[in-house]
């Protein structure tokens, strides 16, 4: 594993306004969250030597169920009302599993038969899915750089396994405070400031990112 900190000046990045379906799909792939920091030191310490107290991040792959179920019952195209629950949910973390395990064989079956799964909604469904996740994408990195007061220190770090709380129809929810090994954070550092202009200046980067980490 290559433990080289690479620090992501958010202001060089291109910025976007929209998550597209197929870049939600790497994201679920990648299993990734994140959170803010107070500072680049911070971010380094995490990233090296793990943490000492549990921390909190935004969990883009816990809520990923609810708000996926959310978009096809508005669709009218949850024909199983247990769809979500076992097929996304129990599928995600099946998938967690065999990837924390090195079950590259396990990993590969699991998250086929998501992808399959998801790849059955209509072209409109799939609309409103994009739409759907990139407004709580950029609510919650509002949130988080309304929280931190300065400027933005982002960085990714994989799901626990945990469902989200605390959800709401405009924002992805929290994972729960963990403790995590520095191996459970990607070893990029995203930084920027001026707060009104990083939201989607850090949505493009993350979506980048993300991109390379779930091919």
């Amino acid at each position: 594993m290559n433990n080289q900190i690479t620090i992501v000046d958010l202001a060089s990045s291109p910025a976007t306004n929209s998550i597209d379906y197929e870049t939600i799909k790497y994201w679920l792939k990648s299993l990734y969250n994140f959170r803010f920091c107070t500072g680049i030191d911070q971010a380094n310490t995490l990233l090296t030597a793990g943490t000492l107290d549990p921390i909190d991040a935004y969990s883009v792959i816990g809520s990923f169920p609810m708000l996926f179920e959310t978009v096809l019952n508005e669709k009218a195209e949850n024909t199983d009302p247990f769809w979500a629950t076992v097929v996304v949910t129990g599928g995600l973390d099946a998938y967690r599993k065999a990837k924390s395990n090195q079950d590259t064989k396990t990993a590969a079956e699991k998250w086929n038969k998501i992808s399959a799964e998801l790849d059955r909604m209509s072209d409109v469904s799939k609309q409103g899915l994009s739409a759907a996740f990139t407004v709580r994408l950029y609510s919650s990195i509002a949130c988080g750089l309304a929280m931190v007061r300065e400027k933005a220190v982002i960085v990714l770090v994989r799901w626990p396994g945990m469902a989200a709380y605390d959800y709401t129809a405009s924002r992805f929810g929290k994972c729960g405070s963990q403790h995590y090994t520095a191996d459970d954070f990607d070893k990029v550092i995203f930084s920027g400031s001026d707060r009104p202009e990083m939201i989607g200046k850090a949505m493009g980067a993350l979506e980048a990112r993300i991109r390379e980490l779930g091919a």
